[in-house]
């Protein structure tokens, strides 16, 4: 034990500085009007057409359930990132 106690310590490589991400922003065209809805609004306005015949089986389950995890679209971040596209996405179909 007094012989491993006398051993030098490892070394250890300093830490490689990581260049930041880059992100690029897509620009609206000129002229062009910017509106931003939130997930939240988007699943109020999808639930308003649960059981209007406008989504088919699956989307009504789908945001039946996102609408009751999210307590009535108030509390969306805990959507996970696949949700929360999969919402944006029937939104669009009907909001477009």
């Amino acid at each position: 034990m007094e012989d491993e106690l006398k051993k030098a310590p490892p070394k250890v490589e300093p830490a490689k500085a990581v260049e930041p991400a880059k992100v690029t922003k897509a620009e609206p065209k000129a002229g062009a009007r910017v509106v931003t809805t939130t997930l939240g609004t988007m699943l109020k306005q999808l639930a308003g057409l649960l059981n209007t015949g406008q989504l088919n089986q699956w989307e009504q389950g789908f945001v039946h359930e996102m609408y009751g995890k999210t307590k009535g679209g108030e509390m969306t971040s805990g959507l996970s990132e696949d949700q929360a596209a999969k919402l944006e996405q029937i939104y669009r179909q009907r909001f477009a």
